[in-house]
């Protein structure tokens, strides 16, 4: 939400700092799907925005930067044939370094997007 009386910007659920993005359904609209990960906001999008809780805009290109790698990797995967269980253990790896609890939420994250994306390969 921005709040464009003193160019506030709350970033809600679109905006994880330092924690690896949760893709959840119950998540906003740019999260709930794969498809619209690379959508992400543009930090051109609120150029009216004067004041953001974090390092702004870097924060939003690190997090849309994740959900293009892994959802890339989960693309090459379906195309080449892996099953669910095999593109969750290898897609996204590559931004590892850049968050905690990556373990912890990474493997959720690729199987949700798998399960999305698989019914878009021809």
């Amino acid at each position: 939400m921005l709040d464009q009386r003193t160019g506030t910007l709350f970033a809600g659920d679109l905006l994880f700092l330092q924690h690896v993005p949760v893709v959840d359904a119950a998540c906003s609209a740019f999260s709930t799907s794969p498809n619209n990960w690379p959508k992400y906001p543009r930090p051109a999008s609120y150029r009216a925005t004067a004041r953001m809780v974090a390092p702004w805009p870097k924060a939003l290109d690190d997090e849309r930067a994740y959900l293009t790698r892994l959802t890339s990797d989960l693309r090459a995967a379906i195309k080449k044939g892996d099953n669910v269980a095999d593109a969750a253990r290898v897609a996204g790896q590559s931004e590892r370094g850049g968050w905690r609890l990556f373990d912890d939420y990474n493997g959720r994250n690729a199987t949700a997007g798998f399960a999305e994306l698989e019914w878009d390969a021809p």
